[in-house]
């Protein structure tokens, strides 16, 4: 699937413990797509996110987006599809290297990211029934050609 165009609302997020954030306010994210129409997330307030399935370490060397909107954009969505499974992981892996461009003026950033979840992601990825049923609480989706 080949990105045209991604349109958010405003992002605000609370600091919990450890990595963890909390959406504050309910957030709509669109993703036009070349050829498989568009994709809709409408997040609820109270969804919660590590910022992006990046591995800690992977985290200290290209930051969490947490000072950056595009960037927070990307990570929180890799997070709630990574949690709701509602795209394929290679799929999911494959927006978050394209809505990090622009946003992560390395480029030896962006792939490092990228890199990491799509070869360490694989577990942040699988989830029992119950888990994505509890995901998918926070998360309508909505497909359109």
């Amino acid at each position: 699937m080949k990105i045209i165009k991604v349109t958010h609302g405003v992002i605000t997020l609370t600091k919990l413990s450890g990595r963890d954030w909390e959406l504050d306010k309910p957030l709509k994210i669109t993703i036009q797509t070349k050829s498989s129409g568009r994709l809709i997330f409408d997040i609820k307030s109270g969804f919660k996110t590590d910022l992006g399935s990046v591995p800690k370490r992977v985290q200290g060397i290209v930051g969490n987006g947490s000072n950056n909107e595009g960037a927070l954009i990307a990570y929180v969505l890799h997070d709630v599809l990574y949690r709701t499974n509602y795209i394929a992981k290679k799929t999911a892996d494959k927006f978050l290297l394209h809505m990090l461009k622009g946003h992560l003026q390395d480029r030896w950033d962006r792939y490092l990211a990228y890199w990491s979840v799509k070869f360490c992601g694989h577990a942040a990825y699988e989830h029992t029934n119950e888990e994505l049923r509890d995901a998918r609480k926070f998360v309508k989706f909505d497909w359109t050609s």
